[in-house]
């Protein structure tokens, strides 16, 4: 398939901005006679003719509101870079981003309702949540007539323009098959909540593929971001098993407690530990063997695809999107370093 050109693509192969560029099919603007040349035969040569998206320069700024319920600094962070730099990338389009992040342990769901509803009044083109899943107070946006989109955790299609996650259903199967690899036979899950949509896809999955590959997963443990004595719990629980397991699925984020009290009573290497997130504090359960390797799920480009699908929608260059869902990254010793 020949790759579609664009605006950003004339720009980048003539080191100009996108703003210029699209100035150059309108004779009314002002713009340096030699680059108006410039630009228009690179056009010509490539069939390249200005679509809608170009024509945002003259319309209307469009509005899209951000909502971070965030309750794990590491991964919320990363939400928060990865739409900033699909924004700094649409500018010249005249996308404007309102971006609130409320942290949990200071604000309430309605602390939440309530940014919502002043999205919502705002009249704001599209909405981006990520942390807040109580499909009550999300109605506030999909009862309205701008469009919600959901970074991370799939809502029903019916309530949202599309949700941008990872793979779940990959990531399972994925971590299965690296333990099999590594000759596990007993595992251990370590989830964030089962009853929550993203942590009970990929335990289906990883429990059907670890039964393929003739293992046996003994236990299924909860380690919900509202346990308090996360460090304690991880260690009792791994102390009291000790030896009755050989390989680990950690799939929660809040991984290090569990790390942790591996390395206090396993050697590097004795047993074989798939988490899932890369954040610095968890460099060094990956560089002293203690962590194999990480599924990551790259909130990044969960939230940069998001943000720019969104927003290419609402300027009318795309049909109704699907739901994305990103493949997860396989991580080690080797690559972690690119992706902190």
């Amino acid at each position: 398939m020949e790759k579609k050109i664009t605006i950003y693509t004339l720009a980048e192969e003539l080191q100009m901005t996108p703003s210029a560029v699209s100035r150059a099919f309108n004779p009314n603007t002002r713009l340096d006679p030699e680059k108006r040349k410039r630009i228009l035969e690179a056009a010509d040569r490539y069939g390249f003719r200005p679509n809608r998206m170009a024509s945002r320069l003259s319309m209307d700024t469009v509005q899209i509101g951000i909502l971070i319920y965030g309750g794990f600094f590491p991964f919320y962070q990363k939400i928060e870079e990865g739409i900033r730099a699909a924004h700094a990338r649409l500018v010249d389009y005249k996308i404007e981003c309102d971006m609130r992040i409320l942290p949990r342990e200071q604000y309430s769901r309605e602390d939440c309702a309530a940014v919502l509803q002043d999205f919502v009044q705002k009249k704001y083109g599209g909405v981006v949540v990520c942390g807040l899943y109580d499909t009550n107070i999300l109605k506030i946006v999909s009862d309205s007539s701008s469009k919600l989109v959901s970074v991370h955790y799939p809502l029903p299609r019916e309530m949202c323009l599309f949700s941008s996650t990872h793979s779940f259903t990959m990531a399972g199967q994925m971590a299965a098959d690296i333990l099999q690899i590594c000759g596990r036979k007993r595992l251990l899950l370590f989830t964030g909540d089962q009853s929550s949509v993203v942590h009970s896809r990929i335990r289906d999955s990883f429990l059907k593929q670890a039964e393929h590959c003739s293992m046996q997963v003994t236990e299924i443990c909860d380690f919900p971001e509202t346990m308090t004595d996360w460090s304690e719990t991880a260690e009792g629980f791994i102390a009291e098993r000790k030896g009755t397991f050989d390989g680990i699925y950690i799939t929660t984020g809040r991984s290090i407690d569990i790390c942790r009290a591996v390395k206090k009573q396993y050697a590097p290497g004795e047993i074989t530990v798939i988490a899932t997130d890369i954040y610095t504090e968890i460099t060094e359960y990956i560089e002293d063997g203690t962590v194999s390797a990480c599924l990551f799920q790259n909130q990044y480009a969960q939230a940069e695809t998001a943000f720019e699908v969104l927003a290419k929608y609402l300027i009318k260059h795309t049909d109704i999107p699907e739901d994305k869902a990103l493949t997860p990254l396989y991580i080690t010793r080797s690559n972690y370093i690119e992706y902190l």
